[in-house]
């Protein structure tokens, strides 16, 4: 099988060996365990809040402890409305998905909070998204 564009771009920067991708159905598929970190990058925004909640207990499982889950989205103010970027996404995710929807900082802390996480922080990027970190404590 052929390596896939994501796969470049980590040979690209030296991380071969370092980091591993899978292919598959997140909502079907095992992902195993052991990861040090799993990378949800604009993944939350298409599915609706019970699909997150497993996915992210999913992800949570996966972790060893002090594993931390990552997530990058269009992270919504509490009133829905800003930013204005990801209220027009919501819209096309209400058209373009089955389930979809943007959400609000608290609602992803506390889906991660849910799927054992704890010590949340947001850090806003230059892009329009934001990255939620959450960290696995215990075993």
């Amino acid at each position: 099988m052929a390596c896939p564009l994501n796969c470049l771009y980590i040979e690209e920067e030296g991380f071969s060996g370092k980091i591993k991708t899978l292919t598959g159905d997140y909502h079907v598929d095992e992902i195993g365990d052991g990861y040090d970190l799993v990378f949800l990058s604009a993944i939350v925004h298409s599915n609706s809040d019970e699909e997150n909640i497993k996915l992210l207990a999913k992800c949570s499982n996966a972790l060893n402890p002090g594993g931390q889950v990552v997530v990058l989205d269009f992270i919504m103010e509490e009133d829905r409305t800003k930013p204005v970027f990801g209220a027009l996404f919501s819209l096309n995710m209400l058209v373009g998905t089955e389930s979809g929807d943007t959400y609000t900082e608290s609602e992803v802390k506390n889906r991660m909070e849910q799927a054992g996480l704890s010590g949340m922080t947001r850090i806003d990027t230059p892009f329009n998204a934001s990255l939620i970190i959450g960290r696995k404590t215990g075993n």
